[in-house]
């Protein structure tokens, strides 16, 4: 497992294709809902149903290459012997790798899927009345499927959001994106130097001893050293060896400084390793479940920047709790903590090397690669004065980054007067150096308040106070003081964060209502409650509820003439507000107990007023005079009934009411605000209308109405809203769209209520009834849509599936959407397009799958990236493809009568070819120029004959040649040695029913074992794993997987083959790269491979194997080695315990 020197890794790759595997008996509408929301959040997923009539290769490719299954059990599944076979598969994959199962009861009880009772009995009294043997052992894997299917824990619809599924598929959503994020790398440095020499160090340490016990191991060292850099870096490149995986940063300041900080950790935690969202109450509940949970599966575990042991007790618990195989690294900066903890091994993070720090200097203080002549005494100086520790170099190194000479000079003078250990004033030298007062301002807003806070709503606030953000915060990501993490959140280095506090801290060490920021519940307690405040004061930010049964009058706030932030969440206020400083331009006061705002409540200059999660029942407050107000959220305060009156909101931009579960109405002076851009409405299930003025809103461009149940109409004049660019309306009441939508000319999205699109069979003329049925509209001659929908100018996706279009219902004018970008004709009747796409200039995505009539289509825009026309049976031709330099996908499976595709082999940016089943497609394919080619699919093109350039084309990871009758092997052993390549797997096809000579061993069977040769000048690069398949029950696809079992370190694990079997005398090549095994190789080692298949378990399954080694010598040539057969030795093999294999 060890790191190749030198060599970054990849921070965000994984082998899945697909994220979901989406199993279900037919395309609902609830599976409809669902499918379409997890695409919309960005969810890859695959989705099978019976009527989709996808062969068994695709489905099973599809299962294969997906890390979570969602599987809809309905009355319909267990008559579906598709749905039951998907079913065997996933189950025999989720046993043998970590994947994720998730199953939904959607009409059926649990206890009917689990003991094939009621409609399910049914089912298979049928499937036995006309069973044959072989059907009968199915009949019986299909029940114990189905059993402990129902035995998992999953979700009953029913039972779950009072059986609503618009309230239920969030649920699901939130679920599986928490997987998926957790599947995905941890960001480590732009620049990493020295790193992954030590990551081996620490790999080798994680691993000593064999796999299977547990094993804690701690990283130590001072501040800014690269302990986390070190530790993510490890957590990145061993994750996928585990089942589930966490990695808790900040542990110290997480649980010392937020309210209920151990508790959050634990729920942090849990919610990894469980993969749900889970909510605790205290910590003891999280030390119980925490017991409960780590037993259940293998994993790794980080926990960064621990100092006190009572922070492990409370996230680990005793060793015993965890599952044997399971690891846990351990950074802190104390030493003697570790040994308290008894840790298996401990590694000393050590400071750079001097050539080391002068490269990482260099990279952050030049943009060139070497500085100038002048520069390299202060350079060797200033690196041995930050003492070879990565942080301040980095800093050091940015501040001084296109800086003159004198303040190089001035840097280095200022570094030897500080001792060697002291990290926080190097750093200050940094931050003295910002251009300017509101720079260093934001900078300590962030180190104490906003620290891990989404940008965009730090930014709102920091433009309220009158900052420019945009341009501050750039300055202080290019000083290296400040990054911005995966999640769009503001982040910042520990050190870097405590020098913004200590220097705020400084300002009056002893009495904090002189310090300019108060961010410690302590500290504000004692000012509040004290009347301690200062014209010092600027911001408060109080998060704990540490003052929630503590009235605090107003008059605390008089002396705070220069607060401009202010958050009290919890807090009661009495006393007159007008005590409340005219300074302040953020107020958020969350949990506000008051049942209406107080009728002296005026702040001229608020700009932000956030009221969330309050007690109002009314809002009476004179809100005409925040004429500075930008935003006001009222957002979940469920006992408001109606909204305020919003005269003399001129500057007013946002207005939010989201889950006001008993607002009934807005008030109709929304029309006065001409400013207004964003309304969100959205889960007010009690409004029933809208004012007739909100159609006066010009600069209106978000309308959020999503999820109001007992809305029913939209205003007829809608078409006033000229500035609107997206509405909102899933999930409402709402019976008809006004003819005014056509004036919509910026509009980018239209989403409609899914009961009123989606409980029938879409035909786009439903959404514009109305607008048809007016005498003066022209209609295209079938009916299905307007012949002026054109006017919608704006519109980037137009999605029409499975409504009967003929080329007579498809108006001209749609070649005039100059902005679209998505275009779906799936599924229709016409026989060709009848105007030019290529008209269509901003054009990225077409897709006229499923258009049985379909013969040709027409030349295609420049800019599409993705073109799919599967299950064509008619298509005969395409457009030449030669010019289109960024399509990315070609997607033409089972078009029949499709025999040349021009221009395919000049396609230097296509990543993706699916050809399959195309059985009159031609001779010869060259793909010598397709350098981005990542996956090939040309399984049962009957008439190919030759495939050039395949050695020379280094990007392909997946080949799939399958019963390519004609076809010669294109495999050479120098393609081999052309195409491995460290971390990914190679996947080959091939009609073929022989290995190669030149594969170092083979032999006949599905067992092979040899020994591994002892290669001491050369470098493992990885196996070649070859199969030939013999018997084969062609009538369905069988999956084959390798169990490869280290015999000398006792180690064992099963390999995916990725592949589907459904042809006899075919082969199956795959490249198993070194990191997939699971103890480094050295030399020497027993290895036993064995190939089996699922529900298929016939000896002559597997005719023959073969391996084939590569190693690259000293001088970087790569050569294959031989491998000779075993020499059996007791002394040094290791029994493995199969106990556990089902």
């Amino acid at each position: 497992m060890a790191v190749e020197k030198g060599k970054e890794q990849s921070s965000n790759s994984h082998p899945w294709k697909y994220d979901v595997f989406l199993s279900c008996t037919s395309d609902n509408t609830f599976v409809y809902h669902l499918y379409s929301t997890l695409c919309q959040v960005g969810i890859n997923t695959f989705r099978a149903c019976d009527d989709d009539q996808l062969s068994d290769e695709v489905r099973i490719n599809a299962i294969e290459g997906s890390i979570i299954f969602i599987i809809i059990l309905s009355k319909n599944n267990a008559s579906s012997r598709r749905c039951l076979n998907e079913l065997l598969h996933i189950l025999e994959l989720n046993n043998n790798s970590k994947r994720l199962l998730l199953p939904i009861f959607y009409d059926v009880d649990p206890s009917d899927v689990r003991k094939q009772s009621g409609i399910y009995a049914e089912a298979f009294a049928r499937h036995e009345t006309c069973s044959q043997d072989q059907e009968n052992r199915n009949i019986l894997l299909w029940k114990a499927a189905l059993n402990k299917v129902g035995n998992l824990s999953g979700w009953d619809l029913r039972h779950v959001a009072q059986g609503f599924e618009s309230k239920f598929i969030p649920i699901i959503i939130e679920e599986v994106l928490q997987e998926v994020k957790s599947r995905t790398s941890l960001y480590i440095t732009k620049h990493p130097v020295a790193l992954f020499p030590r990551v081996n160090e620490i790999e080798k340490l994680l691993f000593k001893g064999g796999c299977d016990d547990v094993r804690v191991i701690g990283i130590h060292g001072m501040g800014g050293i690269g302990k986390t850099t070190l530790a993510k870096a490890v957590f990145n490149h061993v994750l996928q060896h585990f089942e589930a995986s966490c990695f808790l940063e900040n542990v110290k300041l997480e649980a010392s400084e937020r309210y209920n900080g151990l508790v959050h950790l634990q729920e942090q935690l849990l919610g990894k390793i469980l993969r749900k969202k889970i909510k605790l109450y205290n910590v003891d509940e999280g030390i119980t479940l925490i017991k409960e949970g780590l037993w259940q599966k293998k994993v790794f575990i980080v926990l960064d920047d621990l100092d006190d042991q009572c922070q492990l007790n409370a996230l680990l618990g005793e060793r015993d709790w965890l599952r044997p195989g399971s690891r846990v690294i351990i950074t802190t900066r104390d030493k003697h903590l570790l040994k308290k903890l008894q840790i298996h091994e401990q590694f000393e993070a050590m400071k750079l090397d001097h050539k080391s720090s002068l490269q990482l200097f260099t990279f952050h203080a030049s943009k060139k690669a070497i500085l100038p002549e002048d520069y390299s005494e202060l350079l060797k100086g200033i690196v041995t004065y930050c003492g070879g520790v990565p942080l301040a170099l980095e800093v050091l190194g940015a501040y001084l980054s296109d800086k003159k000479i004198e303040e190089w000079k001035s840097a280095l003078e200022k570094l030897k007067t500080i001792p060697s250990n002291d990290v926080h004033t190097k750093l200050r030298i940094s931050f003295d150096g910002l251009p300017d007062d509101f720079t260093k301002a934001v900078f300590l807003d962030i180190a104490c308040f906003f620290f891990k806070i989404q940008k965009s709503e730090v930014l709102r606030i920091f433009t309220a106070c009158g900052f420019y953000p945009e341009v501050e915060i750039c300055e202080l990501i290019d000083k290296s003081l400040l990054r911005i993490d995966e999640n769009k959140h503001l982040n910042m280095h520990n050190l870097i964060r405590d020098m913004g506090q200590e220097i705020v801290h400084r300002e009056s060490p002893d009495n904090p209502g002189k310090r300019s920021r108060l961010w410690r519940p302590n500290d504000i307690f004692d000012v509040l409650t004290g009347e301690k405040g200062t014209i010092a004061v600027e911001a408060i930010v109080l998060e704990s509820p540490v003052l929630k049964d503590v009235p605090l009058n107003t008059k605390t706030f008089e002396k705070m003439a220069k607060l401009r932030v202010l958050q009290i969440n919890h807090v009661q206020l009495y006393g007159s507000f007008q005590y409340l400083p005219q300074s302040l331009k953020c107020l958020r006061w969350y949990y506000c107990p008051l049942k209406c705002l107080p009728s002296d409540f005026c702040l001229e200059n608020l700009v932000i007023l956030d009221m969330s999660f309050s007690k109002f029942n009314e809002c009476q407050a004179p809100l005409k005079y925040f004429k500075s107000l930008k935003r006001l959220i009222f957002y979940s305060c469920e006992e408001l009934k109606k909204s305020p009156e919003l005269v003399g909101l001129n500057s007013l931009e946002e207005l939010s009411f989201g889950y006001c579960s008993n607002l009934m109405g807005l008030d109709s002076t929304i029309g006065d605000l001409k400013r207004l851009r964003i309304l969100d409405v959205s889960d007010c299930g009690n409004l029933q209308k809208l004012p007739r003025r909100i159609c006066e809103l010009k600069s209106l461009e978000m309308l959020y109405l999503g999820r109001c149940s007992k809305l029913e109409e939209l205003p007829d004049d809608l078409g006033k809203l000229e500035g609107l660019k997206q509405l909102n309306a899933v999930a409402t009441a709402i019976k008809r769209v006004p003819s005014s939508v056509e004036h919509l000319k910026k509009l980018e999205g239209l989403l409609l209520s899914h009961d009123f699109l989606f409980k029938r069979q879409f035909k786009f003329s439903d959404i514009f009834r109305t607008w048809l049925q007016q005498p003066e509209r022209s209609l295209s001659q079938g009916g299905y849509l307007p012949s002026s929908f054109s006017s919608l100018s704006a519109l980037k996706v137009l999605q029409i599936e499975n409504c009967n279009l003929s080329e007579d219902d498809i108006p001209f004018s749609l070649a005039g959407l100059s902005s679209l970008q998505s275009l779906c004709f799936r599924k229709n009747k016409f026989h060709a397009i009848p105007f030019n796409l290529s008209d269509l200039s901003s054009l990225k995505y077409l897709n006229l799958s499923e258009c049985p009539n379909l013969k040709t289509i027409p030349e295609v825009p420049l800019t599409l990236q993705k073109l799919i026309a599967y299950k064509c049976k008619l298509l005969e031709r395409l457009p030449n493809l030669s010019d289109l330099k960024r399509l990315e996908e070609l997607e033409l499976d089972r078009c029949e009568m499709l025999a040349e595709i021009q221009g395919l082999e000049n396609l230097d940016s296509v990543r993706r070819v699916y050809l399959w089943s195309c059985k009159t497609f031609g001779r010869t394919l060259d793909v010598s120029n397709l350098s981005q080619l990542k996956n090939l699919d040309l399984s049962q093109c009957e008439r190919l004959i030759e495939i050039r350039g395949l050695e020379n084309n280094h990007s392909i990871r997946y080949i799939n040649l399958f019963n390519c009758k004609a076809l010669e092997n294109p495999f050479t052993e120098d393609f081999f040695k052309a195409h491995y390549e460290h971390g990914r797997e190679l996947q080959l096809g091939l009609c073929s029913s022989k290995v190669p000579d030149w594969f170092s061993y083979q032999v006949d069977g599905r067992s092979i074992c040899f020994n591994m040769p002892l290669q001491v000048e050369s470098t493992f690069l990885g196996m070649f794993l070859w199969i030939v398949y013999g018997t084969v029950d062609e009538t369905k696809n069988v999956y084959p997987k390798a169990t490869i079992i280290d015999l000398t370190n006792g180690v064992e694990f099963n390999h995916r083959l990725w592949t589907t079997i459904s042809f006899a005398e075919n082969s199956s090549i795959h490249y198993i790269p070194p990191d997939y095994f699971k103890c480094p190789v050295k030399g020497r080692e027993r290895m036993s491979i064995h190939i089996e298949c699922y529900d298929f378990p016939t000896e002559d399954f597997v005719k023959k194997c073969g391996v084939h080694l590569l190693y690259k010598d000293k001088n970087g040539q790569v050569h294959s080695v031989s491998v000779s057969s075993p020499c059996f030795d007791s002394e040094n093999e290791v029994t493995i315990n199969h106990s556990r294999r089902e």
